[in-house]
């Protein structure tokens, strides 16, 4: 996907969805302040892998102002905000590796970067030196399937058929074009525990959070209304922004219009019900 200034403003949007979704900007913030506590020998330090529009790690820095933060991906971040002093950026490729940072971070946080990674279990092995003693790491990876109002994932299917919606023609076929490019990086997020369980990471486990896609559920409260709300927004510029990338791997101008305009008017009109899930691994 391209990576403008457009793109930077929905991933600004989709930060504050998931702080919504999570009520903050982290869950299990006993073991992230305990991380981040001032210290008399060394200052805490942050780190936040594929950091996109900086959005993370500007809040992680008015958050603990006493910690040193880096927000570091390919590009240089698109900043709507400036950033608190103890904040700065960075431009290197994960998948290059981190012998420059080993033992310096006290949190580790690497948020729907997947598709973007070559060897995902090779940079766990990376973030594991990377942190210091009783450090943290945080993930957050969405799948890339669209699940039914059972928590069901809905398997592709061709219009007209019962469970057929276009978010997940979209989706699925966004879904094929990735792995092209980078094999196994679509399915890292559902791996990442397995592999921390095999490298017999300490105090690391996962929660699974289903979405709702626009604001279809009975009896929602304000903040779950919100957050469909905004889901369902993220959903239909996530659409968008998979445009060139459904072009660039062959579909038809013509067909790739007719998925995204049908997608975004079944999103905006809230005619399918539909989760999208993403899994959050952390020390739980």
């Amino acid at each position: 996907m391209a990576v403008d200034g457009v793109e930077h403003g929905r991933l600004d949007r989709q930060h504050e969805l998931f702080r919504k979704a999570l009520g903050g900007l982290f869950l299990k913030s006993d073991a992230v302040r305990r991380a981040l506590a001032p210290k008399q020998d060394v200052r805490p330090a942050v780190i936040d892998i594929g950091t996109g529009s900086g959005s993370w790690a500007i809040d992680m820095g008015r958050l603990f102002p006493h910690a040193e933060v880096v927000g570091l991906d390919l590009v240089p971040a698109n900043l709507t905000r400036p950033p608190p002093p103890n904040c700065r950026f960075e431009c290197d490729d994960a998948n290059l590796g981190f012998d420059h940072y080993t033992n310096s971070f006290n949190v580790v946080h690497a948020r729907l970067i997947c598709t973007g990674i070559t060897d995902y279990r090779a940079l766990l092995s990376e973030f594991s030196k990377m942190l210091r003693p009783g450090g943290v790491f945080l993930s957050m990876e969405a799948d890339m399937q669209i699940f039914d109002e059972n928590f069901e994932a809905i398997t592709a299917r061709n219009e007209g058929e019962p469970g057929f919606t276009w978010l997940e023609r979209v989706v699925f076929s966004s879904r094929s074009a990735f792995k092209e490019r980078a094999p196994g990086g679509t399915d890292s997020g559902y791996m990442i525990p397995k592999w921390l369980e095999s490298m017999e990471w300490e105090e690391t486990g996962t929660k699974q959070l289903y979405l709702p896609v626009g604001p279809w559920e009975d009896n929602m409260d304000e903040r779950r209304r919100s957050v469909a709300e905004s889901m369902g927004e993220d959903a239909r510029a996530l659409c968008e922004a998979c445009r060139p990338l459904l072009l660039s791997h062959g579909y038809f101008p013509e067909t790739v219009e007719k998925w995204i305009s049908s997608a975004d008017d079944e999103i905006r009109n809230v005619k399918a019900k539909q989760y999208i899930r993403v899994r959050t691994t952390g020390p739980f």
